[in-house]
């Protein structure tokens, strides 16, 4: 894609960039042998952060993004922090707050099991995570029952004492949220949630490039790295017997761009999660600013994965275009 708008893409980790010398050590696409070639190249016009360190917050990664905009150099799509940042900023929206699970951080023992009574089912998800890892689901079963369902293992019955003792151990020293959890709808007999892409196209504005269902197999969430299956979402919603439209879940994902971008004003594409449940109600789980675009890939949909290749490299004409005025 980047050939056919005559734009050269250098992929490079921060360490790699010498301001000395003026140029950053990449890998650049060589067509000719059809494979990534490691070269030096000057110092881009345009960097698109898609750098995903084990700590956001990392000395050299913070460096290196300041270094760029003390140069004047635009760089789009910053991570944003945590899902409980997000959540306390779209809450101040009047329009976005009704579809807001009711979440909050995960304190100690009294607040855990307080939650646990009122909602009786919730999810407990860590702050930074990201592709379903180290989520788990509780309910209770009975009074003082409470089944454990984490990612990737068993299902446990254990007394309210020991399955907080479990998720003690299980959540040391990572920030955790509990969130309310939703009664969703079913498709074909299987819970399935909505991913969509909105991203900023060549004048700068944020566009809903599309989105897809995805289904759960046997697990407890519906991310693609955990096992889920993807669908049309219009599909999903039509034959799942809820009142919900493609066009109201589109409408809402861009006044949550919108939002989001007011407090991260370098944000230029998000894949944001929804839940619909059984009265029609749609709600909004989290945003990711580092999506993937294999949902267009696995529903088929060449030109939904052709546009949302295209739009962070229009977007990134449009920034350079910018500065050059």
């Amino acid at each position: 894609m980047g050939k056919t708008m005559d734009i050269t893409l250098v992929v490079f980790p921060p360490k790699h960039v010498d301001w000395q010398r003026c140029h950053v050590k990449g890998y650049v696409y060589d067509s000719r042998r059809q494979r990534w070639i490691l070269r030096r190249t000057p110092i881009p016009d345009v960097v698109y952060d898609r750098y995903i360190p084990h700590d956001l917050q990392t000395a050299r990664v913070i460096s290196c993004r300041r270094a760029f905009q003390m140069r004047g150099i635009p760089i789009f799509n910053p991570p944003f922090g945590g899902k409980y940042g997000v959540y306390r900023r779209l809450l101040n929206d009047p329009a976005i707050a009704p579809h807001l699970p009711e979440t909050r951080l995960l304190m100690g023992e009294r607040g855990w099991s307080s939650r646990l009574a009122a909602w009786r089912k919730v999810y407990l998800k860590p702050d930074k995570g990201s592709k379903g890892k180290g989520i788990i689901r509780m309910s209770l079963a009975g009074e003082e029952e409470v089944v454990v369902e984490p990612t990737g293992g068993q299902r446990q019955y254990l007394r309210r004492k020991a399955a907080w003792r479990w998720l003690k151990s299980r959540t040391l020293g990572q920030r955790y949220l509990i969130q309310r959890a939703i009664e969703p709808a079913c498709w074909k007999g299987r819970i399935y949630d909505l991913r969509v892409l909105v991203q900023r196209e060549m004048r700068g504005q944020w566009e809903v490039t599309g989105g897809s269902a995805r289904v759960t197999g046997n697990g407890i969430t519906c991310n693609l790295h955990t096992g889920a299956s993807a669908a049309p979402l219009s599909e999903a919603l039509a034959e799942s017997g809820v009142e919900v439209t493609a066009e109201q879940v589109f409408a809402l994902s861009l006044r949550i761009a919108h939002a989001l971008s007011r407090h991260y004003p370098g944000l230029a594409e998000l894949g944001l999660d929804f839940l619909v449940d059984r009265e029609g109600r749609v709600w909004f789980l989290e945003a990711n600013s580092r999506p993937g675009r294999s949902i267009f890939s696995r529903i088929g949909d060449l030109q939904g994965r052709l546009t949302a290749v295209r739009r962070p490299l229009e977007y990134a004409r449009y920034l350079a275009g910018k500065e050059a005025g």
